[in-house]
């Protein structure tokens, strides 16, 4: 998601360009340290198709220095279409316990309890709809006929931490951070994390582990990502993510 001269900054992996019918992983939830009103800190699962102004997304995760659910969707780019929660006439909420946009009461804490938001975004054949489920919970759905690309399925599907870097005020880096504000070196119990990443690659078809995800990282002096390949103790395909943001070691 971008905000006009704020800079986007990313701790991802992705699939490979293919064909996907939907996503899920469960990623750990934190309190981080947001700099200015005008930048925010999230994590998020993202199902993408389509190219350039044409691309159109399903976003769900958490954000902001007060963990809070969201969802996000873009037709067009984030140009023109697009809202976030329930704050237009698109996605339709059917749950009477998880609403969009409201706040994550328990989060994780260095040294403490983890606490992870367990997504699933899967597409139904026969409506053509987008069905969310939340910790187990059905959520509602995007309609199909809100989009031309998604209508036949994804291109990519993305787990990761983004944050926007304020540089109207001053041309050096702020001190906004992502995930629990440590790196990935810092480990398990410290550092934030997503696992069990899974997608569905056949149309009404279960969720299975990605063949290959790749990591994308915008500057590692400033939020990393690490691959945990041994598995332990995450489960499935998994990763430890995030940073300080603004530091002397070269995040400037």
């Amino acid at each position: 998601m971008g905000l006009i001269r704020c800079h986007l900054q990313y701790a991802i992996v992705r699939t490979p360009s293919s064909k996907f019918y939907g996503g899920a992983g469960k990623i750990s939830v934190w309190k981080p340290y947001v700099e200015r009103d005008s930048e925010f800190s999230l994590a998020q699962m993202w199902v993408v198709s389509g190219l350039g102004d044409t691309t159109e997304t399903l976003e769900v995760g958490w954000h902001r220095n007060e963990p809070r659910l969201f969802i996000f969707w873009t037709a067009d780019s984030y140009k023109k279409t697009g809202c976030y929660n329930l704050n237009c006439d698109a996605f339709k909420h059917t749950s009477g316990y998880v609403t969009p946009g409201a706040s994550l009461l328990d989060y994780s804490k260095v040294g403490g309890q983890l606490i992870t938001l367990d997504i699933e975004i899967a597409k139904e054949e026969r409506t053509k709809h987008w069905w969310l489920k939340i910790n187990n919970e059905v959520v509602g759905y995007w309609p199909g006929n809100l989009f031309k690309w998604l209508d036949d399925g994804a291109q990519t599907v993305e787990w990761g931490g983004e944050i926007t870097n304020d540089v109207r005020q001053t041309k050096s880096h702020t001190s906004t951070e992502m995930g629990s504000g440590l790196f990935p070196s810092d480990g398990i119990g410290k550092s934030a994390f997503a696992h069990t990443l899974k997608v569905i690659k056949t149309p009404n078809g279960p969720f299975k582990d990605p063949p290959k995800v790749n990591a994308y990282k915008t500057n590692v002096k400033c939020y990393d990502l690490v691959r945990n390949r041994y598995g332990f103790p995450y489960v499935g395909v998994n990763f430890f993510f995030g940073g300080k943001g603004r530091t002397q070691g070269g995040c400037l």
